[in-house]
């Protein structure tokens, strides 16, 4: 009878797995945030520029800034969250619940989060795939 002996480098899978679901988890989220920000209406920009990506505690600070960039560099900030943590993106402004849940804006009469939050399993999917 043959013995055939083989080798498993079970940390480097470990390592590699995690590397693999840090950037599944950090891509989806970024989609996740990245298609809140695109829905989020703009009037005077305010709004938009007022979204806050953070990790273990929400931050509901609010800014007067109207630049919408500022948006999507919060949403960046979610490629930097290691997988396993909480993460949040949250707008303090007083009037984010009436553009969610009230059809306030003709922009997005079905909010933003809700909407992209119903589409997170194709982000999923597409950092699977990426």
């Amino acid at each position: 009878m043959s013995v055939q002996r083989f080798s498993v480098p079970w940390d480097e899978l470990a390592a590699r797995a995690k590397a693999d679901l840090n950037t599944v988890v950090q891509k989806a989220t970024f989609d996740l945030f990245s298609a809140v920000v695109l829905k989020t209406p703009v009037d005077s920009g305010r709004f938009r520029a007022n979204w806050n990506c953070t990790q273990s505690a929400a931050d509901f600070s609010t800014t007067d800034n109207t630049d919408p960039a500022r948006a999507g560099q919060q949403a960046q900030k979610s490629l930097n969250f290691a997988a396993g943590g909480v993460v949040y993106f949250v707008n303090g402004l007083p009037y984010g619940p009436r553009l969610e849940y009230e059809g306030w804006s003709r922009q997005a009469p079905s909010g933003m989060l809700r909407v992209s939050i119903a589409e997170f399993d194709q982000y999923i999917k597409k950092a699977i795939k990426s």
